[in-house]
């Protein structure tokens, strides 16, 4: 059983952001972020509103399958698992991914599982932190991305991970480029010509998708 007085420390540092719970794991940010082998930092625009990209944020189940629609590669699988979102990519990362932090202007991720490629002789199985800062631009949504690996299970892991890091970077690097571009496309589908998108859906997709068209909000005002 837990002490009194260790539960009440921990609630006080989740209530100040210190602590974040993912599932039924207690995340120490600051701790996570000090430690990790492996980060990587890129700024990009994307041409919507700020209320709508954070809808997107908010339908990871919808976006997923509006990448299945487009048959963009790798060919993701986004559900639902043990109630957790669960993300196959099939060049060979899997693992569940639980929002942390939700705001306006600022959202944590965090996510575990395994990699293995044709590269890594082995698996991989590792942690992560996905930090992602939005702010009204001119040219829509102005957004900064950081991604923190955790150190490895062991001194052996982590030091092939300290290792492996330049090149983990440069993977991580092509990956985000190469979906960011797509995405860019769903984003100017879903901007300029939403009823293409719509034919494809049903269900509980299209309550979704429909919700999200309907913010008409100005991308250009704060």
């Amino acid at each position: 059983m837990i002490k009194r007085g260790l539960f009440i420390l921990t609630v006080i540092m989740v209530v100040a952001g210190i602590l974040s719970f993912a599932g039924t794991y207690i995340v120490d940010i600051k701790a996570f972020i000090e430690s990790a082998v492996i980060r990587y930092e890129t700024d990009f625009t994307v041409d919507t509103t700020l209320e709508r990209w954070n809808l997107m944020l908010d339908s990871p189940l919808l976006m997923g399958r509006l990448w299945e629609l487009y048959k963009f590669t790798p060919a993701y699988k986004v559900s639902l698992k043990d109630s957790d979102l669960y993300i196959v990519d099939p060049t060979g990362i899997k693992g569940y991914l639980f929002e942390i932090k939700s705001g306006t202007y600022d959202r944590i991720f965090y996510g575990r599982g395994t990699m293995k490629n044709w590269y890594i002789p082995f698996s991989l199985r590792g942690k992560a932190l996905f930090l992602l800062h939005h702010t009204y631009s001119h040219n829509g949504v102005s957004v900064n991305l950081r991604i923190y690996g955790d150190k490895g299970d062991n001194v052996v892991m982590d030091l092939m991970l300290k290792a492996m890091s330049p090149i983990l970077r440069r993977y991580i690097n092509r990956r985000v480029m190469s979906n960011l571009s797509n995405l860019k496309i769903i984003i100017e589908d879903i901007e300029q010509n939403p009823e293409k998108i719509s034919r494809s859906l049903h269900g509980q997709f299209l309550d979704d998708f429909s919700r999200l068209t309907s913010i008409s909000v100005s991308k250009f005002t704060p």
